[in-house]
């Protein structure tokens, strides 16, 4: 992990010159246009030919600009935002005064953009790093997740080194807090085996809000990827599903019915080879009910291998045509409306005919967050209304 670094109070970094002066700073020139123009890019890269003109402009402003670099950053995409960070390191190589109470106040504003937080905080930390075991910390609950996510190393950093003073316990306090605030799978993962190796059993399904249990039925067809785009069995109604229908194999003509699909794969992975055999050119759907105390909106994210779809209460959240270009949690991800009570998922699962080892899998996984990855709890049944 690298370094530590840290904000320091502004008021005891007043102002900061650079050691590598500019011959041409932009020190009080307005520079809105230039920056309009930089925040027009759109993720196609229309509007490149201004910004390239623009950042002519931006790249020699004054450090005392940068806050309005940084404020430009808010709302803005991810392509104008790279723009903008270019500018302000240019503008931290310039001449001239920072201003380090504009900065902290940007950083302090919660409702900034994430990268536009986080480069405050690595510009101001790079003035003092006195008070990181006292501010660090406190990031464990900020929204922007670069910034959570420092905050979270902090904690396995301090676990490690109680593990290796001896002090087990107070390892495990350190991860099992990191754990309930961590976002980010990776740090999440890494927690969870780390606590096991210490004894402590962790339920990363529910930690992470994956769907446990299924119902699934198939093979329907999928020759020559037919499938895809063809409506069959529970999608030609996908808001109203009978677990008690039969529906015909669109392949042999037998019939096929509802079976449950417990995963007891550490992140909730279904393997329908294990349930249904290798089948080739097939297609599945899986079934699954999620109970929500309340009408909110929340991330469906999935992670899978074949031609997927995914739909909420009958509307369509997630359509990917793809096969075996790797599975990861989080793969895929769409807004969901949940509604208070019972809330009705459909998956379909598509398999093509490749025939090499690596294109056997024919597997899925979904869990239910919100926008920062926090698992959304599923409501008991004393809960319902």
């Amino acid at each position: 992990m690298k370094s530590i670094r840290v904000i320091t109070v502004a008021t005891t970094v007043a102002a900061m010159v650079s050691c590598f002066p500019s011959q041409n700073s932009f020190a009080q020139e307005d520079i809105s246009d230039a920056l309009a123009a930089v925040v027009a890019v759109d993720i196609n890269g229309q509007g490149h030919e201004r910004a390239v003109a623009a950042m002519e402009k931006l790249n020699q402003v004054s450090p005392s600009q940068i806050p309005e670099l940084l404020r430009a950053m808010n709302g803005a995409n991810k392509i104008s935002q790279n723009w903008l960070r270019g500018a302000i390191q240019s503008a931290l190589r310039n001449e001239g005064k920072l201003p380090a109470g504009e900065i902290e106040a940007y950083f302090q504003d919660s409702t900034g953009s994430d990268l536009g937080r986080l480069l405050a905080f690595e510009i101001l930390s790079g003035i003092n790093q006195e008070n990181a075991k006292t501010i660090i910390p406190k990031l464990v609950d900020d929204p922007s997740l670069p910034l959570k996510r420092m905050a979270i190393d902090y904690h396995i950093e301090q676990a490690n080194a109680a593990e290796e003073n001896g002090e087990i316990s107070k390892a495990v306090g350190e991860l099992g807090f990191a754990l309930t605030r961590a976002r980010d799978l990776d740090q999440i993962d890494s927690i969870a085996n780390t606590l096991e190796r210490l004894g402590v059993s962790v339920d990363l399904r529910t930690q992470l809000g994956f769907i446990q249990s299924w119902h699934v039925v198939a093979p329907f067809d999928n020759t020559d990827e037919s499938g895809f785009d063809k409506p069959l069995g529970p999608e030609l109604n996908p808001k109203e599903i009978d677990l008690e229908s039969t529906y015909a194999d669109s392949k042999s003509g037998e019939e096929i019915q509802w079976q449950v699909a417990n995963s007891a794969d550490r992140q909730s992975v279904v393997d329908l080879n294990e349930v249904f055999g290798n089948e080739k050119f097939a297609t599945a759907y899986a079934y699954a009910e999620f109970q929500s105390d309340k009408d909110q909106t929340v991330n469906i994210r999935i992670g899978c291998i074949n031609g997927n779809k995914v739909w909420v209460n009958g509307e369509l959240i997630i359509s990917n045509e793809i096969y075996h270009v790797g599975m990861q949690p989080d793969q895929f991800m769409g807004k969901a409306k949940l509604v208070a009570g019972t809330n009705k998922i459909l998956f379909k699962v598509c398999q093509n005919d490749q025939k090499q080892p690596w294109a056997q899998d024919w597997q899925f996984q979904l869990r239910i967050c919100d926008d920062s990855g926090q698992a959304i709890k599923q409501a008991e049944p004393e809960e319902q209304e």
